[in-house]
């Protein structure tokens, strides 16, 4: 019995021994900083950013589906000095372990001192004048995580090369020194790595084109959420989310910036898991999710604006029947100084005149019947009373039978010539000699005189004029219906180009290059018009493009004429300005004359970088250049919703007085009445925006609002039906 318990005392002991000894390793955790600076106090207005906070905010969201609780959040007044080194310090040197990763962002100014060779993160606190005392110094960051922080893996994500402290011009090889001063950081001991908005030269963007987010932030948010795992681990790790941004930021920012990766743990930073195993996530959806195209923004289009006109000098004719045009901006061609509106009217540029024929009575359908041009071609080669030479005989037009009224429009077939009424014919006339008629082929404006009676083609026989070629139609229609450059083939641009080669054709060729050059020009304004306002510049970069593009087409047609050459240059800063290029933006602006469209632009500029003031003053001398032009009225008002003033409701009062056709206008009247409770108002402004936009849901919801805080529970209830409905069809 005894030597029983002896071997069970010799069995058992030492593996109760053992076990009771041998050190157990805590499960790992996940740790989150984030921080968000928009606001600082200390620094000047045009020094704000505009969606550091909201980047922070949504990265924390993120955060939490990795960290759980664990993650601190500071946004601009919480993000000060102290309480900064006390998260990183204190709160994560005291909670995390050898086996946790500690994820650290921050999105704010970065801030390289020159003088001293020092780099900092700028907190709510910090005054750029005194950053050694007023900022986080990446000094004291390298020695909190190197030294007091005992987590395995820290990854540092900063969005903190801004224009304003790193632009190249101003602060030379700031931005390069900081990146050496975050890769300090991660040398400071083996687990640290950071991953940085954008390298050494560079600078980080944000914008509304980015669903008010800075590009970098936008992009990192939508690898964690759509979880690109290639390797089919089950997880989103450091490698496979850094080459889902990288391309996309590139592409994004026209190759202007580049984000970058430092030190060795990177690939080891686990971002997101994958739901499902991974053959099945894999195999239950064959389209790789990040091949996929984000939905499109819907952002309210505005209708029929009203545009400013750049005028200059234009080839005249006799001038039109007196009525009054509308005021707008003028840019002298000649001087490229701001112009008083004349009292009188302005010439037009010279069209093919268009002279209807009278139409013919109706004939029974089996008798022979002359044929009317249709009502979409344009304006006939003969007119009603052509000039008769007096060594030519005229004879009535034969009458073309036809049972087909769209029979002329065949397009291998001479489009029948209009009737004639009443001509006036010289059976015998008396011999004289007259010389042959000069074929004009100068395209200079002074080699061209048109009279309303005269024919738009010059007849080149001595007999009758040529058959006009079946292209002209098919040249005005493409006008009539906006194709100036596109479809390729099927549009204007390429229209003119052929008939620019034909014989039959060529002493009409100047006429059809000021109709193109005058069409490009206002389609141009009607884009770049449209898309003057702080709610939409940022969401229509190819159509502003599109609109240079037209610029540029009408300057190559009529290089004498400087209007297309300013309207080039301004859609070019508007293009700068959609793509959040605030600097770039405002030095071409400075190049151009001023007028309501440049002072509209630098309103646009300042907003864009929070210096209100400066954005108030330049809509006001928009206003002042052409007070019936809705833009400037209506960004105004944006202007003072965002200041909480109560002068925006009289400013899209006013915008709604000069532009009665722009849905958004309505929309942002009605959005200031209910914030006022004044709800019979909002209904009324809710009611004309869906009358212009039947089809958004939005309006429909709003309204449905309105009514229902009347009381009007019923109507309130059939606009919230329509809104589901187009939801559903949606």
């Amino acid at each position: 019995m005894g030597f029983f318990l002896l071997n069970l005392l010799f069995v058992w002991l030492p593996l109760g021994y053992a076990q009771t000894t041998q050190p157990v390793s805590p499960p790992s955790k996940s740790w989150a900083v984030v921080i968000g600076v928009s606001k600082y106090p200390k620094l000047p207005g045009g020094y704000q950013i505009q969606f550091a906070d909201k980047d922070a905010l949504a990265f924390a969201e993120a955060m939490r589906k990795i960290c759980g609780d664990n993650v601190r959040t500071f946004i601009n007044q919480e993000a000060t000095v102290s309480s900064i080194k006390e998260a990183v310090g204190n709160w994560l040197a005291r909670s995390t372990t050898e086996n946790d990763t500690v994820y650290i962002f921050f999105s704010g100014h970065g801030f390289y001192e020159k003088e001293y060779g020092e780099s900092y993160f700028l907190t709510f606190d910090s005054d750029a004048n005194v950053p050694y005392s007023s900022a986080v110094s990446l000094k004291d960051f390298a020695y909190a995580i190197g030294k007091r922080v005992r987590a395995r893996r820290v990854l540092l994500i900063a969005d903190a090369m801004r224009q304003d402290y790193f632009d190249s011009e101003k602060y030379g090889d700031a931005s390069k020194n900081f990146v050496q001063a975050i890769d300090q950081v991660t040398e400071s001991r083996s687990g640290i790595s950071s991953l940085l908005a954008n390298k050494g030269g560079e600078f980080s963007r944000e914008g509304q084109r980015w669903e008010g987010h800075g590009v970098f932030t936008r992009y990192v948010l939508e690898a964690i959420n759509k979880a690109s795992d290639k390797n089919r681990d089950g997880v989103l790790n450091g490698d496979e989310l850094f080459d889902f941004i990288a391309s996309r930021i590139s592409q994004d920012t026209s190759n202007k910036q580049h984000p970058t990766r430092l030190g060795n743990g990177f690939s080891e930073i686990a971002w997101a898991k994958v739901a499902g195993s991974p053959e099945k996530s894999v195999s239950s959806n064959p389209v790789n999710a990040v091949t996929k195209p984000d939905k499109p923004v819907i952002v309210a289009k505005a209708e029929e604006p009203q545009i400013p006109k750049l005028e200059t000098a234009k080839v005249e004719t006799k001038a039109p029947e007196n009525k009054p045009s509308p005021a707008a901006p003028q840019i002298n061609s000649t001087t490229n100084q701001q112009s008083p509106q004349p009292p009188i009217n302005r010439p037009s540029v010279i069209e093919a005149p268009q002279v209807q024929a009278p139409k013919p009575k109706q004939q029974p359908v089996n008798k022979p019947q002359t044929t009317t041009p249709p009502v979409n071609q344009p304006a006939q080669i003969a007119k009603s009373n052509p000039p008769v030479s007096p060594t030519t005989k005229v004879e009535p037009p034969k009458s073309v039978a036809t049972n087909s009224p769209t029979s002329s429009a065949q397009p291998n077939k001479a489009p029948a010539q209009p009737t004639i009424s009443e001509p006036k014919v010289i059976t015998k006339p008396e011999p004289v000699k007259v010389p042959k008629p000069a074929i004009i082929t100068s395209e200079t404006p002074s080699a061209v005189k048109t009279s309303p009676n005269a024919p738009s083609v010059i007849a080149t026989s001595k007999e009758t004029a040529a058959p006009p070629s079946p292209m002209l139609f098919e040249f005005e229609e493409a006008i009539k219906t906006a194709r100036l450059l596109e479809p390729k083939g099927n549009c204007a641009w390429d229209y003119y180009q052929q008939l620019s080669t034909q014989a039959n054709a060529s002493a009409d060729v100047y006429k059809l290059k000021l109709r193109l050059t005058e069409a490009l020009i206002k389609g141009g304004k009607e884009i770049i018009g449209s898309y003057s306002t702080t709610d939409s510049v940022s969401d229509r970069v190819d159509d502003i493009r599109r609109a240079g593009q037209m610029f540029s087409k009408a300057r190559a047609l009529s290089p004498e004429t400087n209007e297309a050459l300013l309207l080039e240059k301004l859609s070019a800063a508007q293009a700068l300005l959609a793509l959040q290029f605030y600097d770039e933006a405002e030095r071409a602006l400075m190049q151009l004359p001023k007028s309501a469209f440049v002072e509209n632009a630098f309103g646009l500029v300042y907003a864009g970088r929070l210096d209100y003031w400066k954005a108030e003053r330049a809509y006001q001398n928009a206003i002042a250049q052409d007070a019936n032009w809705f833009a400037p009225h209506y960004n105004l008002g944006l202007l003072f919703r965002a200041q909480k003033k109560e002068e925006a409701l009289g400013a899209f009062e006013q915008a709604a007085k000069v532009e009665s056709k722009n849905a958004a206008i309505f929309l942002a009247l009605g959005d200031e009445y209910f914030s006022q409770s004044k709800w019979q108002q909002a209904a009324e402004n809710y009611r004309k925006a869906v009358n212009l936009k039947p089809y958004d849901d939005t309006l429909h919801t709003k309204l449905g609002h309105a009514l229902y805080s009347q009381g009007l529970r019923d109507e309130a209830n059939r606009e919230y039906q329509k809104a589901k409905e187009l939801r559903s069809k949606q």
